[in-house]
Order: structure tokens, then sequence, then C-alpha cells
């Protein structure tokens, strides 16, 4: 557990007082695995054969651009 432990917590480089570590590293490709995931599922759902015949495919892929921008804004920030 110990060598777990000072893998995650390995410093990488140091800039002022930043410090990239393995975990920072770890954080960033979840919260972007997490993402890409979240985005699929909305985009399965929204262009699924029952809504598209109730609303026009152009609109449901501008409406789906907006949501799934929102959403990588929100991971970004997460990640910062």
């Amino acid at each position: 557990m110990e060598k777990l432990k000072e893998f995650i917590e390995f410093e990488i480089f140091r800039i002022g007082e930043y410090s990239f570590t393995n975990s920072k590293i770890i954080t960033v490709v979840l919260t972007v695995l997490i993402t890409m995931l979240v985005i699929t599922v909305i985009r399965k759902l929204l262009f699924r054969h029952r809504l598209e015949s109730r609303y026009d495919r152009g609109n449901l892929f501008s409406f789906f651009q907006i949501i799934k921008y929102l959403i990588w804004i929100i991971s970004i920030l997460l990640i910062l």
C-alpha cells in the first residue's frame, strides 16, 4: 500500500508552487474518459428513432453540440 501511495504522489516536475504528480495525470485521464462516456450516452439518447421523428435532425444536432460544449467546459473547469 505504501508503494502505491508513493507512486501516486510521485512528483514529475515542479514549476514554482505547482507540482505535477501522477495523481493529477490520473485525475485528468479519468475526467476525460467520464466526459466522453457521458457525451456518448447523451448522443445515443438524443438520436433515438422516436426522438428523431418528432424533431428535425438539424435541430437535434445543434442542441447536442451546445450540450457537448457545455459538458466539456465543465469538465475542463473540474480538471483545473
